[in-house]
């Protein structure tokens, strides 16, 4: 995510919004450092069988899940709770949401990407509550979180499919096969937050 200001920082949200106004299938977005090292078919799968507003995403694994929303607004993300009234107008139970996302890899149906990108359009402060913090490089993470808060559409998927390499390990795999990303000794089809040459894979 680039850090210049909140309405760049917010753009890549938007464009994929844009995107998913014209495709009439569902589809999975990623992070620009997000790199595919496994079989994307059981995502398609699990779309096929959520309600049409689902979004799959995957819990922030830097953020643990100790904490409600409410709690990462005044801690990891260094705002107020009377920010929710500022985005929101009037908050619902927005604060003890409770799955706080990465925004690596979202995927969803088109009508779950309209009605997200309906929301945070209808936040007015969202890219001046980002500016504020010029440092923090994503506090537009938060914006998305209370969008999904408000729209309770999140489904959570497992870890695999949005590892943070900031702060897990992982086996690259062998010369053989240079891509076979396991973690836990488990496949990974998802990785974010590193080149792959930082990961001893060959490029």
């Amino acid at each position: 995510m680039s850090p210049h200001n909140g309405s760049e920082r917010l753009h890549k949200i938007y464009y994929v919004f844009y995107r998913a106004r014209r495709q009439c299938t569902p589809l999975p977005v990623l992070d620009a450092d997000m790199m595919v090292s496994g079989d994307l078919r059981p995502l398609f799968s699990a779309l096929d069988v959520c309600m049409p507003g689902a979004l799959l995403v995957c819990r922030d694994q830097y953020i643990g899940k100790m904490h409600t929303l409410g709690h990462h607004l005044s801690t990891s993300y260094r705002g107020h709770a009377d920010d929710l009234v500022k985005l929101l107008g009037t908050p619902r139970n927005e604060a003890n949401y409770p799955l706080i996302v990465n925004d690596g890899l979202l995927a969803g149906g088109r009508e779950a990407f309209l009605a997200l990108d309906s929301l945070i359009r209808a936040m007015p402060e969202a890219a001046r509550w980002v500016d504020e913090l010029p440092d923090h490089y994503w506090r537009n993470q938060f914006i998305l979180n209370l969008a999904l808060a408000r729209l309770h559409c999140g489904v959570e998927l497992d870890p695999t499919y949005n590892l943070q390499l900031s702060i897990e390990n992982i086996d690259p795999g062998t010369e053989e096969h240079p891509i076979q990303i396991r973690w836990r000794d488990r496949p990974s089809a998802f990785c974010t937050g590193m080149a792959p040459d930082e990961i001893g894979i060959p490029t």
